[in-house]
């Protein structure tokens, strides 16, 4: 059975298992875009940490995964997906408007690919079991 890492502190770590009765992600996140907030609240509801502990734990996992990805790394979220970093070249591009050529700098772009759970999830429409 898979385990979600929710938080990770030098002295210990908070782990949500499926065996649990109600998911983390519940039916706070159903149904709209899903915000920090969002993501605060439904840590606040289901671990049962104060508002500010549960803020600063989204904060810390967002800023890390920012800062991989700043840095070029790559991040995989096992049953999620992977965040890359592309390098992409210097090119000529057109207005469609108006057809006039301008010149494309180079630039860094950052891709999301999901895993093929997430992909079977999506395609079925289901939640998971």
């Amino acid at each position: 059975m898979q385990s979600v890492l929710l938080s990770i502190e030098a002295t210990s770590a908070i782990i949500w298992s499926p065996d649990q009765q109600s998911e983390p992600w519940g039916e706070l996140l159903t149904g709209k875009t899903t915000t920090r907030a969002d993501l605060i609240d439904v840590i606040h509801h289901d671990v049962g940490l104060g508002r500010t502990d549960c803020a600063r734990m989204v904060e810390d996992v967002l800023g890390q995964l920012a800062d991989a990805i700043v840095a070029g790394e790559q991040v995989k979220i096992s049953g999620f997906g992977s965040f890359l970093v592309n390098q992409k070249s210097e090119r000529v591009g057109r207005n469609p408007k108006t057809g006039v050529s301008a010149l494309i700098t180079a630039r860094r772009v950052v891709t999301f690919r999901p895993s093929a759970n997430l992909k079977d999830r999506v395609n079925s429409g289901t939640e998971p079991e």
